[in-house]
């Protein structure tokens, strides 16, 4: 059995957990070739489980990038569909809920003044983006220590070069690990 989990998107990747033990992470699988390659052309689909992250759009995130990421998942929910693999769509809480017990959680944010002012109303979105921004990187951060602490000898760096771990290859091995805990 092989427990696949796929991190949607642009800056996504997929990871590969075999019964033996052996794991594989791959950053940003480009192009529908790669991803049929990667999955339906190496392994027998029936030996394949795959968990794949649901996709959703972020307000802020722009037209342009949450088309992008809706493509992308829809591409890979066509590779899974075309080739028979046995798949499941889970939600970030789901996973995380068993994956990151013990994260951050997030701070209390500032409630939004009455109407009075313009300016007092702006500022209080900001406030509240600015620590939304902080909590995401909070939790990016302590995803990235349990999967190191999980999986100690996997480079999850998307580059030799890069100084930390691709967030999109830590979020694909933590959905793996969890496709391996959960599969019914």
């Amino acid at each position: 059995m092989l427990f696949v989990g796929i991190d949607p998107g642009k800056d996504g990747a997929i990871a590969f957990i075999a019964d033996d033990g052996i794991v594989e992470v791959r950053a940003a699988v480009l192009g529908a070739n790669d991803r049929a390659d990667l999955l339906a052309r190496r392994y027998a689909p029936s030996l394949l489980r795959v968990y794949i992250e649901k996709s959703q759009a972020f307000p802020g995130q722009g037209g342009v990038g949450n088309h992008s990421t809706g493509m992308d998942y829809g591409q890979w929910l066509t590779i899974l569909d075309l080739y028979d693999i046995p798949y499941q769509i889970v939600t970030v809480q789901s996973w995380q809920k068993v994956m990151l017990a013990g994260k951050p959680s997030p701070p209390k944010k500032p409630d939004m003044p009455a109407l009075a002012t313009h300016d007092g109303y702006k500022q209080a979105v900001a406030a509240r983006q600015r620590i939304t921004a902080a909590h995401r990187k909070e939790v990016k951060e302590f995803a990235a220590t349990v999967a190191q602490r999980l999986f100690p000898t996997v480079n999850l760096k998307r580059t030799e070069k890069c100084a930390g771990p691709h967030d999109g290859a830590v979020d694909a091995l933590l959905i793996a690990e969890y496709c391996r805990r959960t599969w019914r």
